[in-house]
């Protein structure tokens, strides 16, 4: 999960509130791999390219192995990063109430200061009384969907808070 802009952050709901950990730099390092390697495949197919035109070759050198990279970096940004970052995150995810007000919060809102909650298939957005406009974006579309069902139960129970789904999101409110 994103939020603003800054991967691996968790977003804990209980009845009362909602909180949030930031997981930082692990998981910033996990997503950046599939960016340099895709950085690295760009790279070299031009230094290839630049190689072919400056010899007078019609074949790129070494062309099989630069093509290689780009599956590779699919492979891994699209399978190996996002587990390794769940690997990372889920070793460091409290696992009970006591282990999470031990954590080191940098967001936790109770349900009196939301006014508003919005689902969507891109993210959790939650308006405060205050004013304040809190964005979670969510990368993968089962994990939204388990959010805004948590995001559901959270604004139904007690004192509901106002609950907006968002188009595309498979949710039955009441």
């Amino acid at each position: 999960m994103v939020a603003g802009f800054k991967p691996g952050y968790g977003l804990y709901v209980t009845n009362k509130r909602i909180i949030g950990i930031s997981y930082g730099r692990p998981s910033l390092l996990v997503d950046l791999i599939p960016y340099v390697l895709f950085l690295s495949w760009i790279g070299s197919l031009v230094v290839a390219l630049v190689i072919a035109r400056q010899t007078g070759s019609s074949e790129i050198p070494a062309g099989p192995y630069i093509m290689a990279l780009l599956p590779l970096t699919l492979v891994f940004a699209l399978v190996i990063s996002p587990r390794w970052g769940e690997r990372i995150i889920g070793k460091r995810s409290p696992t009970s109430l006591e282990a999470l007000d031990q954590s080191r919060k940098n967001l936790e809102i109770s349900r009196e200061q939301i006014s508003e909650v919005r689902c969507s298939i891109g993210g959790v957005f939650v308006n405060l009384q205050s004013g304040a406009k809190l964005t979670f974006y969510i990368k993968r579309r089962k994990l939204a969907y388990q959010v805004a069902q948590i995001m559901e139960t959270f604004c139904l129970a007690g004192t509901p808070v106002p609950l907006k789904v968002m188009k595309g999101t498979p949710l039955q409110i009441g």
